[in-house]
């Protein structure tokens, strides 16, 4: 997927999500309805000021809309060393004979409760869709099994961007959880009497 679409995706699903027009996040972002569209479709790529203008309005930040990209295995040791930064991994495993992990047995264990719950439930998803996808099945019932899971397949992508849609502020010295609101979006706004 170009970084276009998978920008625009990602914007029309946090917008669909905040129960927003084009036109109303246009009017949050400063940003004109047709260049919504555009990104949204994949046509053009904000830049990074219009990125983080249309992340405050949709109330994530600029890198829940933004492809993380890993091309190499260097860039996957630096993202875990990042995080092991921020919020801080314990490393576990089975150990050798001089009490070193064993790679072939290594796990990762988040220091943040609400982070492990995220990761959790996305595992639990991918490990039923696993089952479903390697279950056996009778020729008759093949063809409703392959709709329930392309339906699965469906439903954890919309769980991915729910568990990314979190404005919890993280890291190993904050104090108390400080969350991000925005306060002009429609079903956030008080009712008037």
């Amino acid at each position: 997927m170009s970084e276009n679409k998978h920008i625009g995706k990602r914007i029309r699903l946090f917008r669909e999500r905040r129960g927003l027009t084009q036109k109303q996040l246009g009017e949050l972002s400063c940003i004109i309805e047709a260049t919504i569209r555009k990104y949204e479709l994949g046509q053009r790529n904000p830049k990074p000021d219009q990125t983080a203008k249309i992340a405050e309005a949709l109330g994530v930040t600029p890198y829940a809309l933004s492809p993380i990209e890993i091309e190499t295995d260097a860039d996957v040791i630096s993202l875990i060393l990042a995080i092991d930064e921020l919020v801080g991994i314990t490393f576990d495993g089975k150990k050798e004979d001089k009490g070193k992990i064993d790679p072939k047995t290594l796990t990762l264990h988040i220091e943040n409760g609400f982070v492990n719950d995220s990761l959790a439930k996305w595992g639990n998803a991918k490990n039923h869709l696993e089952k479903m996808k390697s279950s056996d099945l009778h020729k008759t019932q093949k063809k409703e099994h392959d709709i329930l899971i392309a339906e699965f397949e469906s439903e954890i992508e919309t769980t991915k961007i729910s568990l990314m849609d979190s404005s919890k502020i993280i890291g190993k010295d904050v104090k108390g959880v400080s969350v991000k609101i925005n306060p002009d979006y429609p079903a956030l706004k008080p009712k008037q009497k």
